[in-house]
């Protein structure tokens, strides 16, 4: 009797069960696109044009509650997960942007700096010293959240940034080249396709920040994109020059290719007055491709300094 019972993997009824949540809340940016679970988002742009405050919005509004005594809050109520490779996460910035978000509200003082104790609770940073040890932290992960945190769903995942480690990667492959076996894998592979295992297991959002090295030829007068540096690393769409060798569905597949530019700042004035250090404020854009579209949407986040 038991044999005429259909049988099913538990990972797959897992991410079924997980795929029928409602989706995640809109993220309180405007214009921001619309996520799904399972999305796995690059963000992608040069120094200081805004990718780590767009990253710490993303974590803040993922172990923000949804709503707090009727306050409506517009969080998730999930865990994250932040592997730190550039070992620059600051904790206190981080908080100080979760009293901000709580401030708005009109929740009480005491009431602010307990939730913003809470939420930190859900927040979980790892820092790995090179890419071998990214791809060994994140393949245990599934290990980690059944030991530590199985009450939690883990909703985001974050690498900041894939790009920590590519001078020494790209060293330590040249001087290997003379001994490398055919059809090795680099350490950049295992870390792809251990994200895309705890993807298909636990269904996050994966948030993937990446350097802007290269501005890609731009002819036909869309927003500015760059190339992509990594090997193995899926384009997002194919560009000249980009080391996509292959197919992204392998590894990795994108949902989303975020590129941030900083808005020109405006010339002075004859007679500027100058704000307070606290309220200097910069603007960055951010152009969203999807890979079903053609079109490229903009969005835009202040930054403060």
């Amino acid at each position: 009797m038991l044999d005429d019972i259909p049988s099913e993997q538990i990972f797959s009824l897992l991410t079924a069960v997980r795929t029928a949540v409602p989706p995640p809340r809109r993220v309180p940016i405007p214009d921001f696109p619309l996520l799904n679970w399972g999305d796995v988002l690059e963000i992608q742009g040069p120094s200081a044009s805004g990718k780590t405050h767009l990253l710490y919005s993303l974590l803040a509004t993922c172990i923000m509650p949804s709503s707090h005594h009727f306050i409506d809050l517009g969080g998730w109520g999930k865990g994250a997960v932040v592997f730190d490779t550039d070992g620059t996460f600051d904790t206190r910035q981080f908080h100080s942007l979760l009293l901000c978000a709580f401030s708005r509200s009109r929740i009480s003082p005491d009431d602010i700096q307990h939730l913003a104790a809470s939420c930190l609770r859900k927040l979980h940073v790892f820092c790995p010293g090179s890419t071998a040890q990214l791809a060994a932290s994140i393949a245990h992960l599934p290990a980690y959240h059944t030991a530590h945190i199985p009450d939690t769903d883990i909703a985001l995942v974050a690498v900041d940034s894939l790009s920590a480690f590519y001078w020494s990667d790209r060293f330590t492959a040249e001087q290997m080249r003379p001994l490398a076996l055919p059809n090795s894998s680099t350490p950049l592979q295992h870390v792809l396709t251990a994200l895309q295992a705890f993807r298909v297991s636990h269904n996050p959002i994966t948030l993937l920040t990446n350097w802007g090295l290269t501005l890609a030829e731009n002819t036909n007068g869309m927003p500015p994109m760059y190339k992509q540096h990594l090997p193995f690393f899926p384009s997002f769409p194919a560009l000249p020059g980009s080391h996509n060798n292959v197919p992204s569905d392998i590894l990795l597949p994108l949902t989303h290719h975020i590129t941030l530019h900083l808005t020109p700042i405006p010339p002075f004035h004859s007679n500027p007055s100058f704000p307070d250090e606290a309220d200097v404020r910069h603007e960055v854009a951010g152009y969203v491709r999807r890979p079903s579209s053609s079109q490229v949407d903009r969005f835009l986040v202040d930054v403060r300094t």
